[in-house]
């Protein structure tokens, strides 16, 4: 009964806050009335007490994005793995909180998707050649800066021949 009571005054003196603190590492975005107002950058910022605006931060520190190994084939039927790192930061605050639903989900999904295409289009010497590599750095860059992400870096940590084997069972 006691904690109800606790949680209840703090609910009632959250209602009366009129500033909110963006971290040194934060960017973030004020809805008033659940619309865009304004981009907030580290600091203190006045608000509208009573929910009337809405703080939405995020960290925009550079950070990466293991993308495990994929099994794929080439343009001349090669079996490869094939599997990266993303170092990547937020550039736009305002694209990766209010337009995109969840900004590292879509940058890892369109990077296996680049990658994948990038590697079917391609025989096994070109794998490995270091043109292949830019050409891929810059699809993925391009693909992810359309949701407010900078990717700095993008490295395939495995390229390498593989074996499928399949198994029949006929029971």
């Amino acid at each position: 009964m006691l904690d109800r009571l606790i949680d209840f005054i703090i609910d009632i003196l959250g209602l009366f806050q009129f500033w909110v603190v963006i971290d040194h590492y934060e960017q973030g975005v004020v809805l008033r009335f659940g619309k865009y107002n304004r981009t907030l950058d580290p600091g203190i910022h006045p608000m509208w007490p009573f929910s009337i605006e809405e703080a939405l931060t995020e960290s925009v520190v550079p950070t990466t994005k293991n993308l495990g190994p994929q099994s794929l084939t080439t343009f001349d039927d090669v079996a490869v793995v094939v599997s990266g790192v993303i170092t990547y930061r937020i550039h736009d605050i305002k694209k990766v909180l209010l337009e995109v639903e969840d900004a590292e989900t879509c940058l890892e999904d369109s990077s296996y998707g680049v990658i994948g295409e990038a590697v079917n289009h391609e025989n096994w010497d070109a794998l490995i050649d270091a043109e292949f590599h830019e050409g891929l750095s810059k699809a993925i860059r391009k693909r992810a800066w359309r949701w407010g992400i900078e990717v700095q870096q993008v490295q395939l940590a495995e390229v390498a021949k593989c074996w499928s084997v399949r198994l029949w069972n006929d029971g």
